[in-house]
């Protein structure tokens, strides 16, 4: 599993496959930062339990209105990003003999 993480900072916690068996281990996600997840880890329990607001890089933002503009159209787009999180997730699943 190949996670991106734009927008907003954010917690992710990270434990065992079985929630009971260890304490997750917290991990912060910033705009911009890849986590890989491979092996057992694919199958650990994980969650993302706390956003925090308004931490979005300026340079997001920026970027954002050299490639759109500053249409109205797009004008949500930031105030989204400025209290949320976009997760870009890649998984390959290969299929059991």
């Amino acid at each position: 599993v190949v996670s991106l993480s734009f927008g907003c900072s954010a917690v992710f916690l990270i434990g065992a496959a079985d929630k009971a068996a260890v304490a997750p281990l917290p991990i912060m996600l910033r705009s911009g930062d890849c986590l890989v997840m491979g092996g057992e880890a694919r199958l650990a329990y994980h969650a993302v339990p706390r956003i925090f607001e308004h931490t979005a890089p300026e340079i997001l933002r920026e970027e954002m209105h050299q490639v759109i503009g500053q249409r109205d159209e797009h004008a949500g787009m930031w105030e989204y990003l400025e209290h949320s999180r976009i997760n870009l997730n890649v998984r390959q699943i290969w299929a059991r003999n």
